[in-house]
């Protein structure tokens, strides 16, 4: 071969060098070699395959993604699950809501790569690389559930009326919080009205105590009585009856039945 025909072929060498180190990278903070990996393509699919598991909570796609045994650190240990079945078992406990939001939540040009592995959710999971170019889930970090449920919003009460359905709930310095949806909106959508805070206090005497909540927007107030004692003279309580919604703007009001 000419000096020329030698020049050329390295030339065309290093070029395909470079490429396949390019086509490596997912994003800014993944190069896939760095991990061990070898193959774009076949992470990709890989990485299709895991959300599709974690968004349709499914065993049997997992199963086939993870590397047994496969370990799950949380705040009592570490665990070992050694199976599909297994898997199966304890899907809901070892991919929770949380673990599952970290990854879906996250496009696949955030993740991170060492050598190490591959990091997926600020380290909820790991997933690594087999000696036969095999992508596959190695180890899940689980939250702190305590620390995650103290600072979840605790429910205080709901109201089902006629043309609202109401959730109180509170903060983590239990301060009342006043979501509402207009009847009928489907719950699975954003509330319709939202308050971030307002006021819970206390009406009555011993067994007749009970709490009312008010919620300012604007020109409305909400109040929200879970109802105490009531005279003998009064009508009986509609069955099912959880207390009483009033919206009042200006001088006009209108009041409906939580059940």
């Amino acid at each position: 071969m000419s000096k020329l025909g030698v020049s050329v072929a390295l030339a065309l060498l290093l070029a395909a060098t470079v490429a396949t180190a390019q086509d490596l990278r997912i994003g800014e903070s993944c190069d896939l070699e760095r991990a061990g990996g070898s193959d774009k393509e076949n992470f990709l699919q890989f990485d299709h395959e895991l959300r599709v598991a974690l968004c349709e909570q499914d065993p049997v796609i997992m199963s086939l993604l993870v590397g047994f045994p496969l370990r799950v650190n949380g705040g009592k240990g570490t665990t070992l699950i050694s199976n599909a079945a297994s898997l199966q078992a304890r899907f809901q406990d070892v991919f929770p809501s949380a673990v599952r939001s970290a990854v879906l939540d996250e496009p696949v040009e955030s993740v991170w790569c060492s050598y190490r592995g591959i990091m997926y959710g600020n380290g909820r999971l790991w997933a690594g690389v087999t000696m036969e170019g095999r992508y596959q889930l190695t180890a899940i970090n689980l939250p702190d559930v305590e620390t995650e449920e103290a600072t979840k919003p605790k429910l205080d009460f709901v109201c089902d009326a006629e043309k609202h359905r109401v959730v109180i709930d509170l903060n983590a310095d239990d301060t009342p919080r006043y979501r509402s949806w207009n009847k009928p909106r489907s719950l699975t959508e954003p509330p319709d009205l939202e308050v971030a805070t307002g006021t819970k206090d206390y009406e009555g005497t011993g067994p007749c105590a009970h709490p009312i909540w008010r919620f300012q927007a604007g020109d409305a107030e909400f109040t929200i009585d879970r109802g105490g004692c009531f005279a003998d003279s009064n009508p009986p309580l509609p069955q099912g009856y959880r207390g009483s919604l009033e919206v009042k703007v200006g001088r006009k009001s209108q009041s409906w039945t939580c059940y």
